[in-house]
């Protein structure tokens, strides 16, 4: 079976308890940063988040402005440059804070080091059971995103609901439908990605993964259809498609 996984992105909430000394234009400056990396600029949201450490910050503010540049780089493909936000977003984070714990944990994702990553998780996890971030990374780790293994199609599934209840957003609806997916429940990720392929028809991913949710569930005809019109429009979808139909 095929499924391209797109990287998730685990976007910090801007929360507004940041101390006094931080400048207020570095706060809007990083809500504007969050918004490009959300809608997948990731150039303009890497000057954003830049510009963001000209101004004043507290040691809080500028621990998740490195974590958002780490952000960028992992979904440009720049992994040495992900990691090295990554460490400053943790050695500025505060001590055995949240924001320290899952900054610790993408580190050590980065560096393929599941069994740390897991153990800073679940640290995270106690300090704040109500971030989605947190269970969407369980989610990536349990799908087999990182190897197999620490693969448990059961343990993905729950986390991907987690994640989905706590903030029922585009990303965690996209990650619950490829859970959903993987585990053979085609009937349930046909309802996922129609919802998504409505919602944001300019995105062709979502047409795709609909037709190929729609063909192993049965539906072959109306699936491929699906994946056609998905392939003839994007170049990630044409690849895709020959992926499954070589020929």
């Amino acid at each position: 079976m095929i499924f391209n996984r797109a990287i998730y992105l685990f976007l910090l909430l801007i929360l507004f308890s940041c101390r006094q000394q931080s400048d207020p234009q570095a706060i809007l400056s990083l809500q504007e940063g969050v918004a490009l990396l959300d809608e997948k600029n990731f150039e303009d949201a890497l000057l954003t988040f830049k510009k963001t450490l000209s101004y004043n910050l507290d040691e809080e503010l500028e621990s998740k402005v490195y974590r958002n540049l780490s952000i960028v780089f992992q979904n440009q493909g720049s992994i040495d440059s992900a990691l090295v936000y990554s460490k400053k977003g943790y050695e500025m984070a505060p001590d055995n804070s949240y924001l320290y714990y899952i900054n610790k944990a993408e580190y050590a994702l980065l560096e393929n080091d599941i069994k740390t990553g897991v153990e800073n998780l679940k640290m995270a996890e106690k300090l704040n059971p109500f971030e989605m971030e947190v269970f969407s990374l369980f989610c990536s780790i349990y799908s087999g995103d990182y190897g197999d293994a620490y693969f448990n199609p059961v343990l993905a599934e729950r986390y991907a609901k987690k994640a989905y209840h706590i903030n029922p957003c585009k990303i965690t609806k996209e990650q619950l439908g490829a859970v959903y997916f993987q585990n053979e429940r085609y009937v349930r990720a046909v309802r996922i990605f129609k919802e998504l392929s409505g919602a944001v028809p300019t995105d062709q991913r979502y047409k795709f993964y609909l037709g190929q949710s729609l063909f192993f569930s049965g539906k072959e005809s109306q699936g491929v259809w699906y994946m056609k019109q998905a392939a003839d429009r994007d170049d990630s979808c044409k690849v895709m498609f020959k992926e499954i139909f070589p020929n």
